[in-house]
C-alpha cells in the first residue's frame, strides 16, 4: 500500500479532532510519524486508503504491434 493517499482522522486529548493525510507511503511508517508528534494517548477514529489512479493504457499496448 505504498501507493496513493492514506487519510487519518484521531482525536488527541491536548489538540482535539486531527485529520491528516500522508502519500507515497505505508500504514505502520504514517502512524509511528503520528504518534511520534501527538504522543502514545492517541485515538485513531478512521483510516482510509484512497488507491492512486490507474495509469491510462497506450491503444497499442497488447496488440504485439510496435
Amino acid at each position: 500500500m505504498n501507493d496513493g493517499r492514506i487519510e487519518f482522522r484521531y482525536y488527541n486529548p491536548r489538540c482535539g479532532y486531527v485529520v491528516e493525510s500522508f502519500s507515497n507511503t505505508n500504514i505502520q511508517a504514517a502512524l509511528t510519524s503520528i504518534k511520534a508528534r501527538a504522543g502514545n494517548d492517541v485515538i485513531m477514529n478512521t483510516v482510509t486508503h484512497y488507491p492512486s489512479p490507474v495509469p491510462p493504457r497506450s491503444p497499442q499496448e497488447g496488440t504485439g504491434k510496435r
